[in-house]
């Protein structure tokens, strides 16, 4: 049975109290299970008749530098991203964030990905009613403008070329990359 799962995914920079892992460029995950009656806000779920996802993804760093328009991100700093999604399908369901660093150039009201390198691949097992926090540190090595996070949710596994047009749903964190 083929069950549509419509999901809206948003993104935010978050800075106070977190910090970031020292030295090692390989993503690491770490997961943190949560059940309550708390109503989302409306920016993190959509409801159908069959349910709804909630998902969120967020910059949670530090050395994140927000009073710049976009935000300045450290290149070859591991930055942290905090995950969360929350399952009222009916049934236990897993999901996959994929967060991709992009370049893109823009003309006009458009945008086109120039190159697209995915950095981290997240999977949570979340049940019926439950809402699933993780977190991922990625590095971003290159330096410029122009530059943003993907974040891509995947119901299931995600495709060996993740992209927008494959995932559920995606959202983007515009950013400049400069050196550390």
């Amino acid at each position: 049975m083929h069950r549509r799962s419509y999901v809206v995914l948003t993104a935010s920079l978050l800075t106070a109290g977190c910090t970031g892992r020292p030295t090692d460029s390989t993503p690491t995950d770490t997961t943190r299970t949560e059940t309550d009656d708390t109503t989302t806000s409306k920016n993190q779920t959509t409801t159908t008749s069959d349910g709804y996802t909630g998902f969120t993804a967020n910059v949670a760093d530090e050395k994140v530098d927000q009073t710049t328009n976009p935000p300045t991100v450290p290149s070859g700093e591991p930055i942290r991203i905090e995950f969360t999604a929350r399952n009222e399908e009916g049934e236990r369901t897993s999901y996959t964030l994929v967060v991709q660093l992009q370049e893109y150039e823009t003309d006009g009201g458009s945008v086109s990905v120039v190159s697209r390198e995915t950095l981290s691949r997240s999977s949570l097992t979340v049940e019926d009613g439950a809402k699933k926090t993780g977190t991922t540190d990625v590095t971003a090595n290159e330096t410029g403008e122009n530059y943003r996070f993907a974040f891509l949710w995947y119901e299931g596994d995600a495709p060996e070329s993740p992209s927008e047009d494959t995932a559920a749903d995606s959202s983007h964190f515009p950013m400049q990359l400069r050196d550390a």
